[in-house]
């Protein structure tokens, strides 16, 4: 009986055990966020061009103030404007920015750094609620700098990335970045060398046509992807980032 009582108790115990280590195991729910905010830019972007980064925001509530800053690599890249956004229909008014290059060393509480880009925006309206829905916070537009097979992310700096409701409760916001890599035209693909994958690119769009340069595939920048673009690509052929 002495027996049977002490393998219960034994038993009992790896009972409780596994519950707690089963308890233990199961991580507390992360918070889902109110608001996310993406940076939308074409993956490759061309040397000496430009580019338009859009910061867009899906399903806002009642956005009154925001704050952030936005860090990306001087030798790739230069802010040349930043335009205000448009949420739920309604405008996102820019109303201040500093980029790196302002000769002032610091403004809004932040330390200028090369490479960072601070920007506020405030939706206030006296009596009335703050921004909802869906749309952009704000359109930032990039000249190239940089030179083939050069990369730069464009990312936020989340402890300096924030935003309020009218009430002056923090909105939970996610804030995701992305990056860039400078290629040629005539490096469809953007890979870093001109060759035969680059071909393919252009023939899986044969014959399509849009706005110049709309895609990839359009080398040539004409609003049409065919004959002139597989010329252009094979001009080239052979030659890389690292030649």
């Amino acid at each position: 009986m002495s027996r049977l009582k002490q393998l219960a108790t034994m038993l009992s115990l790896v009972a409780l055990l596994t519950m707690g280590l089963a308890l233990t195991a199961v991580p507390a729910a992360a918070q889902p966020p109110d608001a996310t905010v993406t940076v939308e830019v074409p993956s490759i972007v061309p040397p000496g061009g430009s580019f338009v980064a859009r910061l867009n925001i899906t399903s806002v509530t009642d956005l009154s103030f925001a704050t952030y800053r936005i860090a990306y690599d001087p030798s790739v890249l230069a802010v040349a404007n930043v335009t205000d956004g448009l949420i739920g229909g309604s405008p996102a008014g820019v109303s201040a920015v500093n980029d790196w290059t302002n000769p002032e060393s610091e403004w809004y509480g932040w330390d200028a750094a090369p490479g960072e880009l601070g920007v506020v925006q405030g939706a206030y309206v006296a009596g009335e609620a703050g921004l909802s829905g869906s749309g952009y916070l704000a359109e930032i537009e990039f000249d190239v700098v940089g030179v083939w097979c050069d990369t730069s992310a464009i990312s936020f700096v989340l402890e300096d990335s924030e935003a309020f409701a009218y009430d002056e409760q923090p909105i939970n916001v996610e804030w995701v970045g992305t990056a860039v890599t400078v290629a040629p035209d005539y490096d469809v693909n953007g890979d870093g060398e001109v060759g035969f994958w680059d071909m393919i690119g252009v023939s899986v769009h044969w014959d399509e046509t849009g706005l110049p340069w709309w895609i990839r595939a359009d080398a040539n920048r004409d609003g049409g992807v065919g004959f002139w673009d597989m010329i252009l690509v094979s001009v080239h052929w052979g030659e890389s980032c690292a030649s």
